[in-house]
């Protein structure tokens, strides 16, 4: 496979893929129960999510020149990685659709307001267009030219409430039990990981040892402002963030009144369109090397006229009942994500520690027998 990618790219879209979701559709699901042991429900799956994530580092850097495909063809078989890569073409497919449905409805109360409905969807067409035209080498070099604006927007974003001055960080004790903490985060587990993307495009990656610095300065950043940004948007609304969808926004909106600050709005709006650019190109990549893998064709055509009815479908859906979207990603899709975001991983680090021990073994062995040999002599 061409290697198209750098290091420090895949180590930026690591960063971004960790914080994507998390900031542009789960808070508004997380908290729409206003449960307040929701919050240690979202830090205690981000703690998966950091684990899992090294289990697919530790796969990756374990395997020398490491290639999703062929793995999964040799240990599950040709027609097992057919299935494997069904599972995560949807998985990614509905990931992608959703991701649309519920941009739509953050961009129609805050970006398109009193326009016309098909502009959004002339937006995500040409976003569509791009990604199809330029590929994939020329969409992981722009993310990295944003990384940037992405990096100065979030520290701007979240200063604002702290120079307000009444801002309050101590955490509560937990109010329901652990129970209810573990139940909360593994309804909304559809959500969280999709660091999948590095074990499928991996091959495609020049990676040197010096690009593991900077994934651990990027992946420091992330975990740290998940933590601190969760933290103010529940300590900011209380019990009215089930109503908060907007949740940059909503924060940024909220602060700056009382620090007399009038036109900073557009700066969230900025990053959300940042986030959805990224995590729909993201997914969209993805879900095309899965649909190729599994028909054994290249034609980007057909890939994106289904890509494009299915952003036409979800959005038509949630536009007609919101509570579809939500309540299939919360009880059908919700354990599938489980097993491929979690399982998935799981099952390739035990592989290779399986082969490693193999190896190691093996070499034991062999030096036993050469050690043996000079001995007769």
């Amino acid at each position: 496979m061409k290697k198209e990618i750098t290091g420090h790219q895949i180590a930026i879209v690591t960063m971004l893929s960790l914080m994507g979701l998390k900031l542009l559709a789960l808070p508004s699901f997380l908290f729409e129960s206003g449960r307040e042991d929701n919050l240690y429900s979202f830090y205690l799956f981000l703690l998966f999510d950091l684990l899992i994530l090294a289990a697919i580092l530790f796969v990756v850097w374990k395997n020398k020149e490491f290639s999703f495909a062929a793995f999964c063809e040799k240990h599950f078989g040709r027609w097992g990685a057919k299935i494997i890569y069904i599972l995560v073409f949807t998985m990614f497919f509905f990931k992608a659709h959703m991701l649309f449905a519920e941009s739509f409805s953050y961009f129609q109360s805050t970006l398109y307001i009193d326009k016309p409905q098909h502009l959004y969807f002339f937006t995500m067409l040409s976003l569509m267009f791009f990604f199809a035209v330029f590929g994939i080498k020329a969409f992981f070099r722009t993310v990295e030219i944003f990384a940037w604006a992405f990096g100065i927007g979030l520290i701007i974003c979240i200063a604002i409430p702290f120079l307000s001055g009444d801002t309050n960080l101590f955490l509560i004790p937990i109010q329901n039990g652990f129970g209810n903490v573990f139940l909360g985060g593994g309804e909304r587990a559809f959500w969280f990981g999709d660091y999948l993307f590095l074990l499928i495009l991996f091959d495609r990656v020049k990676f040197e040892k010096r690009h593991k610095k900077h994934f651990g300065i990027y992946l420091t950043f992330a975990v740290a402002y998940l933590i601190l940004f969760y933290l103010l948007f529940f300590r900011i609304f209380g019990a009215d963030m089930a109503g908060m969808r907007n949740a940059i926004t909503d924060v940024v909106g909220y602060t700056r009144k009382s620090i007399g600050i009038s036109s900073i709005d557009w700066l969230p709006i900025l990053l959300m369109i940042l986030f959805t650019c990224f995590q729909s190109g993201l997914f969209f990549f993805v879900s095309k090397d899965m649909w190729e893998k599994t028909t054994e064709t290249k034609n980007p055509h057909l890939f994106s006229f289904v890509w494009i009815i299915g952003v036409i479908l979800c959005v038509w859906l949630w536009l007609n009942n919101m509570q579809i979207i939500e309540q299939f990603a919360r009880t059908v899709l919700v354990y599938p994500a489980i097993v491929l975001h979690y399982g998935l991983p799981l099952l390739f680090v035990a592989i290779t520690l399986v082969k490693m021990l193999m190896e190691k073994t093996k070499n034991k062995n062999k030096a036993v027998v050469r050690k043996t040999k000079r001995g007769a002599a």
